[in-house]
């Protein structure tokens, strides 16, 4: 989504992007540019993203308690189970969302996260060695 003061065409060409099938007059406007262009212009680009993950959460949290009778509190989680990191440091997190790529995985089982600050920094730090090698 690119945000602007003035109509998005005062500053780039746009277009309707129609799924097959799809009316046009239907189909979401996009811009013609790239993200980078975007960007170069100094518009605002925020990237909204709709998340399996989420779904995925709240159906478990339904299936424990069906199956379970337990209601869990995902927002009471607690952030400092010592089996939840030591299962981190050794790089068990395949299907774990943002934890599971090979490069997160090495580096939890080399710096062996002990908080839930240290696994979020790892996150950034992933993320910031991806996009050098995207732009490299």
């Amino acid at each position: 989504m690119v945000i602007t003061r003035e109509p998005l065409t005062d500053y780039l060409p746009i277009q309707r992007k129609p799924e097959s099938g799809q009316d046009p007059e239907d189909a979401p406007v996009v811009t013609q540019y790239e993200m980078h262009g975007v960007e170069d212009l100094g518009l605002l680009k925020m990237d909204f993203l709709g998340l399996r993950n989420l779904d995925v959460i709240t159906d478990t949290l339904v299936l424990i308690e069906r199956t379970t009778g337990t209601v869990v509190d995902i927002d009471a989680v607690d952030l400092k189970d010592g089996p939840t990191y030591e299962m981190l440091s050794r790089g068990d997190s395949i299907g774990v969302f943002q934890l599971e790529s090979g490069p997160m995985r090495s580096l939890m089982r080399s710096l062996a996260p002990t908080t839930f600050e240290d696994v979020a920094a790892f996150g950034g730090v992933v993320q910031a060695r991806s996009d050098v090698h995207q732009h490299a």
